[in-house]
């Protein structure tokens, strides 16, 4: 238990850093009194717990550290959101100002791109971390060292890490609870100020070494090296990811504990071969861990296992015990108090998470598969292989099942495949890595003694990930994540039958009753905006806080926006925008109306078709009724909008169509252009004031009625299709979907919902069907 002793204490830190960060930390969104209130609480009782222990010493010591432990976790954590939420820079953020930065790149350009895995598709967003030195903006400026997210749309333009440079840009929110005081979406090219230093440029030189000895590698095979090697996953074929995720294996690729593990050995080795003192010895990997944080970039879990490496290494130096729990305690407490964020970093969790199982529940596993009889017999590299393998799944399972991670029985044997080709792959591409720069023919013999471990890694992601039941349908989500437990008492009750067909039936009719097939995973976590599957029909729902959202459209079918909205959890509505007055837009209305607080309703001011406009006044009773007029701004908590249309009546084609309501919306730094039933002879007359935008709402439900340019013009990304499965009118027209085949079409009569997904800055879409 002695080893123990800081694991209250880092528990307590890492709780406080982790509250404060979800009551503070949701940046540029303002900070409310009852979130400040909850903090200064835990403050006042945890300094009123220690005083009152001091002073008469009735507290125990373990509830002592842990409070203080707490304590301090607050206190770092509530530093780091004041920093990040200083004036005037979160003033600048949140009126997203035209910005002119200095400062220093942080790492290479990520480009994440979407998996058919989530439902997501072919699009893809480039960012890059940012370290400021002065920000200015508004004929004002100031000296800050804060970290930005910068967005590029050319990857090859950002220059190498540690580069000094100075920019034109944007600023927008970061979106909550992340390391950064912003985003920056960059206008302008970068002017380099100064070089980066020997250590980066060394660094830049071996990854860009180890990419040019696996280029005649298959794409697999070269990217699994690099991934296992240094971390980097961006090269990493779609169907590679997908595989690696369905089997549980895609931790390989997340550099943490046992990459550090293999350089901690190799180095310790080789400075005992060359009979150098301990100290020197320790010295040296020191420097060496060191410089691998800067190769591989500090990542959540290298960071955490570098630390735990480092804390290893000094108690060596010291000759300090060096018990598992202990290390992985201080390392949590060290990184609680340096960097905070880390709190609610899912990366950190999971790593952290399978540390404690390897350290914890190994041990355990390795006596309970010495002992039982159907193991007992194998050979004791295949059982320690077991309990290790699986000690880390059992730990890491419930963060999987709360980020919304697919079940599966296939991870355990899969990683038990897969473990033997590891430690060679990781070495080897090390190798490639460190001799690249100087001898490119001795690194790309490296790399091909690692490819046959690659080849074998990605093989068993194939197979395993599309063997039957290698997901099971679990729900997502916290409380998906605590239903696990009638499952882990199930085994414990394995040995009665009937106790474990009782724990078997509590945990379907748990899964069934938190989440019932048709809402399991929905809404998906970071959604922006809903299309909602309403026939043909449009209704869009945009995400402006928990239980709130604006509404625009409702559809034909008012069972159909109730339902969509009551699963998207949506309770209060500020505004609901009618497009037109045509009945499959505003039919809808008493459904949306149902059980909800709206507090208005906007509509074109074209009041046609007179019938549907009195069916509106109607149902709206008291809400009232207001109308939109060419080149109005209002805003709605972070939703920000300007009417480009209508200015006049145009008589050609259908009068209601060509008044729709035409809104340029910027929702959370997304720019979203919202086109109603508008045809060819309005689209060209607000084409002019047509913005570049990440997303479309397509007109007219797809029709061969539109405006050839409005692809082109609008830039848009991702374009939603409003429309009925089966419909008579042949929506969406062929000539259509060929005009925006650049873009994510996301369709409701092919697709059902459509969630357009904002998650690290990158926008993809989640259907349900």
């Amino acid at each position: 238990m002695h080893d123990a002793r800081l694991l209250l204490p880092a528990a307590g830190a890492w709780a406080g850093a982790a509250l404060t960060f979800v009551l503070l930390g949701t940046l540029h969104e303002g900070r409310n009194a009852v979130a400040s209130a909850v903090v200064g609480l835990v403050v006042i009782t945890g300094v009123g717990l220690i005083a009152f222990a001091v002073l008469t010493r009735r507290i125990p010591a373990v509830v002592l550290t842990a409070c203080l432990g707490t304590l301090l976790g607050v206190a770092s954590a509530a530093m780091q959101v004041v920093a990040l939420t200083a004036a005037p820079l979160a003033e600048w953020v949140t009126a997203r100002s035209a910005v002119t930065v200095t400062g220093v790149v942080s790492d290479e350009p990520f480009t994440r791109v979407n998996t058919r895995n989530a439902g997501w598709q072919g699009n893809s967003v480039t960012t890059v971390r940012f370290a400021t030195t002065a920000v200015e903006a508004r004929g004002g400026g100031v000296a800050v060292q804060v970290p930005l997210t910068l967005r590029v749309d050319d990857p090859a333009a950002v220059p190498p890490p540690g580069t000094h440079v100075r920019f034109d840009g944007r600023l927008a929110p970061a979106g909550p609870l992340r390391h950064s005081a912003g985003t920056v979406r960059v206008t302008g090219e970068f002017m380099q100020l100064r070089g980066p230093g020997p250590i980066d440029v060394a660094a830049a030189t071996m990854r860009t070494a180890l990419r040019a000895s696996i280029t005649s590698l298959g794409p697999s095979t070269g990217s699994l090296i690099e991934g296992l090697a240094i971390g980097d996953e961006s090269g990493s074929p779609p169907e590679l990811t997908e595989a690696m995720l369905g089997s549980g294996l895609s931790h390989l690729t997340a550099v943490s504990g046992g990459n550090v593990a293999i350089i901690v050995v190799v180095v310790l080795g080789a400075a005992a071969l060359m009979r150098l003192p301990m100290p020197a010895r320790i010295v040296i990997a020191l420097v060496a861990l060191a410089f691998f944080v800067v190769l591989v970039r500090p990542q959540p879990s290298v960071v955490r296992a570098s630390v735990m490496g480092g804390v290893v290494l000094v108690g060596m130096l010291t000759g300090g015990k060096r018990s598992g729990p202990s290390v992985l305690a201080t390392a949590v407490l060290l990184l609680m108090l340096l960097s905070p964020h880390l709190a609610v970093a899912w990366g950190f969790s999971l790593s952290v998470a399978a540390t404690a199982g390897l350290i914890l529940i190994a041990p355990w596993c390795r006596v309970y598969l010495d002992r039982w009889p159907l193991t007992r017999r194998w050979p004791p590299p295949i059982r320690n292989g077991l309990a290790i393998t699986g000690s880390a799944q059992l730990a890491t399972l419930p963060l999987l099942v709360a980020m919304g991670g697919a079940v599966g029985w296939v991870a355990l044997p899969a990683n038990l495949f897969a473990m033997p080709a590891v430690v060679p792959v990781t070495i080897f591409g090390l190798l490639a890595a460190l001799t690249g720069p100087w001898f490119a023919g001795l690194a790309t013999v490296w790399a091909w003694l690692a490819a046959p471990g690659a080849w074998w890694i990605a093989r068993v992601a194939f197979i395993s990930s599309e063997l039957p039941g290698a997901r099971l349908p679990w729900p997502g989500g916290w409380l998906a994540a605590i239903a696990l437990a009638p499952v882990v008492l199930a085994f414990w009750f394995a040995r009665h039958r009937l106790g474990l067909a009782i724990m078997a039936t509590v945990c379907v009719m748990v899964v069934w009753t938190l989440a019932p097939p048709e809402r399991r995973n929905w809404p998906p976590t970071g959604w922006l905006m809903v299309t909602c599957d309403v026939g043909q029909g449009d209704a869009h729902v945009l995400n402006i806080g928990p239980g709130s959202a604006v509404v625009i459209d409702v559809g034909p079918d008012p069972e159909a926006i109730d339902r969509c909205l009551t699963d998207l959890g949506i309770e209060s509505i500020p505004a609901i925008v009618l497009s037109h007055f045509h009945a499959d837009h505003v039919n809808g209305l008493p459904g949306a109306l149902r059980h909800r607080d709206v507090q208005m309703v906007l509509a074109t001011p074209l009041l046609e078709p007179t019938e549907q406009v009195d069916f509106v006044r109607e149902i709206l009773g008291e809400v009232p009724l207001e109308f939109i007029s060419s080149g109005e701004v209002r805003t709605i908590g972070p939703l920000t909008w300007r009417a480009l249309w209508p200015r006049r009546v145009i008589n050609s084609g259908s009068r209601p169509n060509n008044a729709s309501v035409v809104l340029h919306a910027v929702l959370r730094d997304r720019q979203i252009l919202f086109t109603g039933d508008a045809e060819p002879e309005a689209q060209a007359a607000f084409l002019p004031d047509v913005p570049q935008v990440d997303i479309v709402k397509v007109p007219h439900h797809g029709s061969r009625f539109q405006h050839p340019a409005l692809p082109s013009t609008s830039g848009a990304r991702v374009a939603l299709i409003g429309v009925g499965e089966g419909n008579d009118y042949g929506h969406p027209a062929e000539q259509t979907l060929d005009a925006w085949q650049h873009a994510l079409i996301g369709r409701t009569d092919t697709d059902g919902d459509i969630a357009v997904v904002d998650r690290n800055d990158e926008l993809g879409l989640t259907r349900r069907r």
